[in-house]
């Protein structure tokens, strides 16, 4: 998908139930791995999935990018400029105000293809079977 945080999913976030639960499962695994870039990763996506900053979540994922802040922007002792660069930016991107487009909507495309990679086996041979199927009017589904 392009247009990384473009648009608010919270309407969708159902589609993404298991990439959500992750992010929430994990957040304090990434703070005790003293990873500032994934804390600010984790944070910004949960943001697009319309987490607020009253979330706990959040909360705990500020705190801790509050707390690690240096001089270095999380980069630690002698960065390279990437690393530099890097931490700076997943940093900066978990603490800043975000607040996506709430009026821009997931295209249905991708709505629809989501929601394939979600059915079950079962689903999907029900949905194939239906395909040709003709109804008692003529039509096809």
């Amino acid at each position: 998908m392009g247009g990384w945080g473009k648009i608010c999913l919270l309407e969708n976030r159902h589609t993404l139930k298991e990439e959500t639960a992750f992010l929430c499962a994990n957040i304090d695994t990434v703070i005790r791995m003293k990873d500032p870039e994934l804390v600010g990763e984790f944070v910004q996506a949960l943001h697009i999935l319309g987490f607020g900053d009253e979330d706990p979540v959040i909360i705990r994922g500020h705190r801790y990018l509050l707390q690690t802040e240096s001089k270095t922007f999380w980069a630690g002792k002698k960065p390279t400029f990437y690393k530099r660069y890097h931490s700076a930016y997943c940093g900066i991107i978990g603490l800043a105000d975000f607040k996506p487009d709430k009026g821009r909507k997931m295209p249905v495309e991708w709505i629809e293809a989501l929601e394939r990679t979600l059915a079950t086996p079962e689903e999907e041979e029900g949905a194939e079977s239906d395909e040709g199927e003709t109804h008692s009017r003529g039509t096809k589904n």
